[in-house]
Formats: structure tokens, C-alpha cells, sequence
């Protein structure tokens, strides 16, 4: 794996943490109201895909083929079904896009290039990512039917 792509699989995960705060901080702008069932929302479907993740244990790419060497030492094992990292980012992204839709098809861009670099970097693999992002869509969904 090139050191490249393992830069930018950092910077853009690192991206979506104070994209989840701007988030919250627009939705307080818009209705407080809105924040409880964002927060709830978000939370609840971040805890269920971390629970998911931890009976499914699907091994990662670099546990299934020995020829792909382990991204770095202590990689992780298994919890690789479905991507949490995309699952989050697609979630923050499609929310925003609520609200400022000019930002939100940024975040989107940059949701779809962190799930093009978690399969390089051979964290995931395609299926991984692709269900990773249809779960944070479907949770955007899921808080605008609630609200």
C-alpha cells in the first residue's frame, strides 16, 4: 500500500469530525428542536452498525488474501462488514446536504473518495464500502421522516 493513499485515508476520515460538528451547529441554527432527533438518530444507527459489525466479524481484505500484506502493524482483524468510516461519512454528508446543499455534495464527493481510498488501502473491500454508504444515506432518510 503506498504511503499516499494511507495520507489521504487520515486527512479525509479526519475531515468528517468537524463536518459532524458543523452539522450540529446548523441544525441548531435552523430549529433547536431538530437537534435531539439528529443526535438520537445518528447515534443509534452508529451503534447499530458497530453492533453489527462485532457478531458479523467479516475478516478484512488482508485476512482473506495472504498476497495483500496488512496495512500497517497491529492491523485490525474482522469487523469489516459493513464500513463504519463510510457509513458515518455518507450519513454527515448527506444530512448536510439538508440544510446547505452546495456543502453537502462536497461532503458527498469527499464521502465517495474515502470510500475509494478504504478499498485501496485495503481496509474494506467493495462491498464493505458500497453498504457502508447506503446505511448513512438511509439513516439521513430515516431523520427525515422523523422530523
Amino acid at each position: 500500500m503506498s504511503k499516499g493513499y494511507h495520507f489521504f485515508d487520515v486527512i479525509v476520515t479526519a475531515s468528517f469530525f468537524p463536518l459532524f460538528f458543523y452539522l450540529l451547529y446548523v441544525i441548531l441554527q435552523t430549529d433547536k428542536a431538530l437537534i435531539i432527533p439528529a443526535v438520537l438518530t445518528t447515534g443509534i444507527a452508529f451503534a447499530a452498525v458497530s453492533l453489527f459489525r462485532f457478531f458479523y466479524d467479516a475478516p478484512r481484505p488482508y485476512e482473506k488474501d495472504p498476497s495483500i500484506p496488512p496495512p500497517k502493524e497491529n492491523a485490525k482483524k474482522g469487523q469489516s462488514f459493513p464500513s463504519r468510516h463510510v457509513f458515518s461519512a455518507f450519513t454527515i454528508a448527506s444530512m448536510i446536504c439538508v440544510y446547505r446543499p452546495v456543502i453537502g455534495v462536497i461532503a458527498l464527493v469527499g464521502a465517495v473518495f474515502l470510500a475509494y481510498l478504504r478499498v485501496r488501502c485495503h481496509f474494506h473491500s467493495f462491498w464493505d464500502v458500497f453498504c457502508g454508504a447506503v446505511l448513512g444515506v438511509c439513516t439521513s432518510v430515516i431523520y427525515l421522516l422523523i422530523i
